[in-house]
């Protein structure tokens, strides 16, 4: 799934209630993601 793509309203609640996800917060944490895994050389994926 794409960062630019939205959740469907039912799994949007789901995470607010079970997960505490603020969808404005969504962007930053990707980016921390992004950056803690590229960090990890050791951390590979296959593209394709």
């Amino acid at each position: 799934m794409a960062a630019s793509q939205k959740l469907l309203s039912k799994y949007a609640t789901i995470a607010k209630s079970e997960l505490g996800e603020d969808p404005k917060n969504v962007p930053a944490h990707l980016e921390a993601f992004r950056r803690w895994l590229s960090s990890m050389p050791h951390l590979t994926c296959p593209d394709g």
